[in-house]
């Protein structure tokens, strides 16, 4: 017999309410930011239902010509909605231009993010002056590939770059237990930063500039196990 929020509880957990709820949570665990720019935000009745969100701009659309594609902006609401979810476990980021310093800094504080790619990457604008929490991240992924090819950009301030992933990398080295990045995203500041938890390292698409011994990169990482490092080929003269 069923007695006060006992019965209450049963009654949840019917059948009928337990189908409609996985049903709920299946089809909205994954979303895009599509049409964010134009100032509209996910419900946030919503947010509890999201597992995985993408942010991505017209660089993914291939077939489009330049003077077709949008400009690519990120409403402030949107930034903001990022850091209130309370089961977002996983964002991917695919942008042409440097990753906005607010969008990172809702990530970081994010509840539930365990994992970050960060694809077809760039670090030479404007990096958060505050604190990057990133209470619960385990996962990064930082690589200059895009969907179908490497992602070439000429015009990148390089030491700027170089100083906005080290701080990043510096942020979040306590918690990491997997890292892939590319090299050359990697600069001498690597090797002084500790890494207590890593057990995965992937080093991928290019070597680091200036190079550096793979026992350096490695030497503050007491409980690495997997090491892989998968360069592209580049033909000579090319």
């Amino acid at each position: 017999m069923c007695r006060g929020v006992s019965c209450s509880a049963f009654l949840l957990l019917s059948p009928v309410a337990h189908s409609n709820f996985a049903l709920e949570s299946e089809i909205f665990r994954e979303v895009y930011n599509w049409d964010s720019s134009r100032g509209r935000v996910w419900p946030e009745s919503l947010w509890p239902y999201f597992k995985i969100v993408h942010i991505r701009d017209y660089t993914v659309q291939k077939d489009l010509q330049p003077w077709t594609r949008r400009k690519f902006e990120l409403s402030p609401e949107t930034v903001r909605s990022l850091s209130m979810m309370p089961f977002l476990s996983k964002a991917t980021i695919r942008l042409e231009s440097s990753i906005p310093s607010d969008l990172l800094r809702a990530l970081s504080r994010a509840p539930s993010l365990i994992c970050l790619e960060i694809h077809q990457a760039r670090f030479d604008g404007t990096f958060p002056s505050t604190s990057l929490p990133f209470t619960t991240l385990e996962t990064l992924l930082i690589s200059t590939a895009g969907f179908n090819t490497m992602v070439k950009q000429d015009d990148i301030d390089l030491g700027k770059q170089a100083a906005n992933v080290a701080s990043l990398l510096t942020a979040v080295s306590s918690r990491l237990t997997q890292l892939a990045i590319s090299g050359v995203f990697i600069s001498c500041a690597f090797t002084s930063i500790e890494w207590p938890k890593m057990r995965t390292l992937s080093i991928t698409d290019h070597p680091p500039t200036p190079s550096i011994p793979i026992l350096d990169l490695v030497a503050k990482m007491p409980q690495l196990r997997h090491l892989q490092v998968v360069y592209l080929y580049h033909r000579p003269g090319s």
